[in-house]
């Protein structure tokens, strides 16, 4: 059986509105907090993309991933911190982000596993607002112990 959007009997040209209006909702954003650090890397969600920022005194690199290429992804936690991986294919795999604080980085494991589920099941997440998108992805992505 096919799986199918929810908005299937949108146009094309309404859809592409509906795509313009929510890419730029960014669904969480934060950095990561290494002591004496001028230039942190920066990780911002939204709706269809992860951007991964990479800092630099003299510059940065930034590493778009589209959420259909992004597989998963898992933290692993230290004394202070936390190191964020996110899984790919088809893309390069992006280096880890470390010096997250742990609330932080689960926080992204949760929003990216939501975000995968949903591509996966090919389910529509432009006609919710931000307050519901981050509240629903929030249940989606939950790892239960």
């Amino acid at each position: 059986m096919a799986k199918r959007s929810f908005r299937t009997n949108v146009s094309k040209d309404d859809r592409l509105t509906l795509l313009a209006a929510s890419s730029g909702n960014v669904i969480f954003a934060t950095q990561t907090k290494r002591p004496f650090d001028f230039a942190p890397d920066t990780l911002t969600i939204c709706p269809n993309r992860i951007t991964i920022t990479y800092g630099s005194l003299f510059g940065s690199n930034e590493r778009p991933l589209p959420i259909e290429n992004v597989i998963g992804s898992h933290v692993s936690s230290g004394l202070f911190y936390a190191t964020l991986f996110i899984e790919t294919f088809g893309l390069e795999k992006p280096e880890p982000l470390r010096y997250l604080s742990k609330d932080d980085a689960r926080l992204a494991r949760r929003y990216t596993l939501a975000l995968v589920e949903c591509s996966k099941n090919k389910i529509d997440l432009s006609g919710h607002s931000l307050a519901e998108l981050r509240d629903f992805l929030g249940q989606i992505g939950m790892v239960h112990h």
